[in-house]
């Protein structure tokens, strides 16, 4: 046994001694990163709270053992203070200073990364941008070593159009500080609301005081405005529109989501009350901060578990939440991705990471080529049956007026007819219902119904000050090919329609009521042609959607009326008169056996004669 536990210690104490070796073995390797902390503008955009999601992100590398093996990823940060200026001499300070950086993080800024991205681009250095929105670092001519973690401002523009379209807002102004980041999100803006007939009335920019923009948007009589400003210019234009009265219930505003606790700031004139009076209906679009996916992410932790060490770490150092704390996390880790990938590559150019320099563009290509590949896992049954109601009415008349037709119509083949029973009958209206049965779940089946809201009357009214649009919608039903299906259907009705028109036609002069009601049923035919030729007149060529609508209602409703009226209004005052149908029917089939005579076989069947008419 002591022996035993002495080769387990001397094991154990081999392990670790490696372990130790391994670990002072690692060679450190640094990234220059750029935050917004001591701002020399009110107005400036801070991340300092980013810090912590950068270091909770190097910390996981550097724990993953499967990842830059030989290296310690570490960094050094600068203050570039939300300025295009102060930006410039954090970075030359960074480049100045030794170690060397292999790659460069952030700044958090647009406005102070657009000169800082054209000097790292000419030292051919690669930078990771996590809370960098812009659209102008979309062009890879001018900034082909910059790339992005958070997405661009003109991906939030279709989630804009999205909820003008949802609210029914059909006119918008746009009020934008003149800055390229706000107007090159504005272009794209009015591009995306003209595909959906979204109307921009005015179109505002201005450089420091938005009064004479909002001036102009109170005399159009702007209602839903989209603001794209910083949070400084957006204190100043919701204290002139509180001093205008330009605020209230009728009026929207739709801006950025990045700012924070804005209205307490004190630069304007307005307190922090009357800035929240202004500000009163507002809608804010910001990028999703977290994935909602519940798998693992790269480091192994789940999304939801890093937002609460990310939670837990702001607090301690009394700092506020950041809405791209995620995407920096993702920006360490693209970094990390990127250097470990490259390191085979280097190699087979008689390079490392620790020997890279500035304007050394194989390196820059490398690291170009494997941040484009770089891919991981960061932080109603329809309403049609319809048809089949009209198949059933209108062909049971179809049925028993052909019965007539083709009993009075063999006066020269004087041949046996079939069976004319009630089931006989009730068989040839279920031969034509099946008819319109297959065609309808082919139908469902190939090309299925959905309902479709269709604005029927629009009509604004302005009463005792309160200004009120009222839409009106009806629902209809649609299909992909919905024009097609509806015409065949159209095409099978109007042939028995037409067949029924000639069928009453041809037993116009038939009088044996008791047989057929054949003057009822005839008239009945001819009622429902036109019902309904009138009715696809209307749906075909009355553009007005509410006209169109009644009328459509009043033909369906008018059409089955009447018809029902037709067919047994008679037997109603018939047997009103105290006349029983079926003895009716005994005394007619007496009077007419002169024309016609049983056959003596027991089947039941008829040989007719020439047609009884009344000239």
């Amino acid at each position: 046994m002591s022996s035993v536990g002495a080769i387990a210690t001397l094991c154990l104490a081999l392990t670790l001694a490696s372990e130790s070796g391994v670990a002072q073995t690692r060679k450190d390797i640094y990234f220059g990163a750029f935050f917004g902390v001591d701002m020399d503008k009110v107005s400036a955009w801070s991340s300092e709270s980013l810090i912590p999601a950068a270091e909770m992100a190097l910390e996981d590398v550097n724990n993953d053992s499967s990842i830059l093996r030989d290296y310690r990823l570490l960094y050094h940060w600068g203050d570039s203070k939300c300025d295009s200026g102060a930006a410039i001499r954090a970075l030359l300070k960074q480049q100045e200073s030794p170690p060397h950086k292999v790659a460069f993080l952030g700044p958090g800024c647009s406005s102070a990364s657009t000169s800082l991205s054209e000097a790292l681009n000419y030292w051919e250095a690669i930078q990771i941008g996590f809370s960098m929105s812009s659209p102008l670092f979309s062009d890879k001519e001018k900034f082909p070593r910059l790339f992005r973690t958070a997405t661009s401002e003109l991906m939030e523009n279709p989630a804009r159009v999205a909820i003008l379209r949802h609210f029914g807002w059909r006119k918008v102004a746009i009020l934008v500080e003149n800055l390229s980041i706000f107007v090159m999100t504005k272009e794209n803006l009015i591009e995306e609301a003209e595909k959906y007939n979204i109307t921009v009335i005015a179109s505002e920019s201005f450089n420091s005081d938005p009064t004479n923009s909002l001036k102009y948007l109170q005399e159009k009589d702007a209602r839903i405005i989209i603001g794209l400003m910083y949070e400084d210019k957006f204190r100043k234009a919701m204290c002139s529109a509180y001093r205008r009265g330009y605020y209230g219930w009728r009026y929207v505003w739709m801006i950025v989501g990045w700012y924070s606790h804005w209205w307490t700031v004190n630069d304007v004139t307005c307190t922090s009350e009357e800035l929240l009076l202004a500000a009163s209906n507002v809608i804010q679009t910001i990028p999703l901060p977290l994935s909602q996916n519940s798998a693992p992410t790269i480091s192994k932790w789940v999304p939801s578990a890093l937002n609460q060490r990310y939670s837990a770490a702001i607090t301690q150092k009394n700092l506020t939440y950041n809405m791209y704390a995620a995407f920096t996390y993702d920006a360490v880790w693209t970094l990390a991705l990127m250097l470990n990938a490259s390191i085979p590559l280097l190699r087979a150019h008689n390079k490392s990471l620790e020997t890279l320099t500035y304007h050394d563009h194989i390196g820059a290509k490398i690291f170009t080529d494997i941040l484009q590949k770089t891919d991981f896992h960061g932080m109603s049954a329809r309403s049609w049956l319809l048809p089949t109601g009209f198949t059933l009415a209108f062909g049971a008349m179809f049925a028993k007026t052909y019965r007539v037709y083709r009993i009075f119509t063999n006066n020269e083949l004087k041949k046996e007819l079939g069976p004319i029973s009630n089931r006989c009958l009730a068989l040839r209206l279920f031969v034509y219902w099946m008819g319109n049965a297959i065609l309808l779940v082919a139908w469902q089946l190939i090309d299925p119904l959905y309902s479709i809201e269709v604005l029927a009357q629009e009509k604004e009214s302005s009463s005792n000050n309160h200004d009120t649009i009222h839409l009106i919608y009806s629902h209809e039903c649609h299909s992909t090919y919905y024009q097609r299906w509806v015409i065949s259907l159209l095409t099978y009705q109007g042939a028995l329609l037409v067949f029924g028109m000639f069928l009453s036609f041809e037993t116009r002069h038939v009088h044996i009521e008791g047989l057929n009601d054949s003057r009822s049923i005839g008239i009945a035919v001819y009622n429902v042609f036109m019902f309904s030729s009138l009715a696809v007149c209307i749906e075909y060529f009355v553009t007005d959607k509410q006209r169109r609508l009644l009328f459509g209602r009043l033909i369906i409703f008018g059409c089955t009326t009447f018809t029902i009226a037709l067919l047994f209004l008679p037997k109603i005052i018939y047997l009103r008169k105290n006349r029983r149908v079926s003895n009716d029917f005994t005394t007619n089939d007496k009077n007419s056996s002169s024309s016609s005579k049983s056959n003596t076989s027991g089947k039941r069947s008829i040989l007719v004669g020439p047609m009884q008419s009344k000239e």
